[in-house]
Parts: C-alpha cells; structure tokens; sequence
C-alpha cells in the first residue's frame, strides 16, 4: 500500500512514476494530499501534472477537486506554470462542470491582468474546454463576451466548430 509518508520520502523521477504506474485503489489520505500538492510551490511543474493526470484518472468524479483544480487555474495562475495549468484545464474534461465553473472560467478570461500575462497555451486549453462542454450545460452564453477580445476569437472559432 503506497502511503503518504512513502510518497514523500521519493525524488521528483520516483513521485512521477509512481502517479503513472499507480494500480489499485489509493485511499482518500493519499487523494486529499495529493490536492494540497497542486497548491504547494515547493513542488516541481512536471509532479504537478503528473498529480493532475492522477487526481483526473481517480477523483473525476469528486466535485471537491474538480472545484480545486478550478481555483488552481482561476486563483492561483500567477504562481503556477503556464504548462501545469494547461494541462489542469485540459484534465478538466474528465470532470462534470457547471455553470458557475464556466462563469469563474470566462472570468479569468476576461481579466485584463490575465489578458496581458500572455498565457496563449492556458487561453488556448480553457477555450477549448469551454467550447468542447458547451452543450446547453451554461458554458454558451459566456462566447459573446470572450468574442469580443480579438485574441481570443480564432480560439472559439476552431475549437466551436
């Protein structure tokens, strides 16, 4: 049984190839850690998305960490990788989202800070999962204002069709 303690006790190289190769059932001590990782900034970009690919594969599920994984993105963009988050939002498919995560996701899209941080891979992957989700479940009615930013209209027109 992999255990917290076990976990911590491994390099990056040995944190990654145990998320990957991961058989079984981890249990929640192990899930609920793994959540607090994605916010630590003392944990490298690469174990992050690995956590990512982890959590999507085993709590997708879990309103709790799709809505953590959301406040990564959306709260926490300045202190993270533009990759890590990337990848948060594409694993994000895997999960059930809601209006109100399509709302706090067009937010951050709107942001004139965001918008001047030049994150073309994250535009490029929220637009996508806005896009792609888009079936009557809220994430529509966001397009008419995200339309109106010239940068991001090539990304809804791609992604929409």
């Amino acid at each position: 049984m992999k255990t917290v303690e076990h976990y911590k006790n491994l390099d990056d190289g040995g944190k990654m190839d145990l998320l990957d190769d991961f058989n079984g059932n981890p249990s929640v001590e192990f899930l609920n850690y793994l959540e607090g990782e994605l916010f630590s900034i003392d944990v490298d970009e690469f174990v992050k998305v690995e956590i990512l690919k982890f959590l999507s594969r085993f709590r997708h599920d879990n309103g709790e960490t799709k809505d953590k994984i959301v406040k990564l993105i959306v709260e926490s963009y300045p202190d993270n990788e533009e990759m890590t988050l990337s990848i948060a939002a594409q694993e994000l498919m895997f999960f059930d989202l809601g209006k109100e995560d399509f709302r706090k996701i067009s937010d951050l899209l709107l942001n004139t800070e965001y918008q001047n941080m030049d994150m073309i891979d994250l535009t490029s992957s929220l637009i996508r999962l806005l896009c792609t989700k888009d079936r009557g479940d809220g994430s529509g009615e966001y397009f008419q204002e995200l339309e109106k930013i010239d940068s991001y209209r090539e990304d809804i027109k791609i992604w929409k069709n």
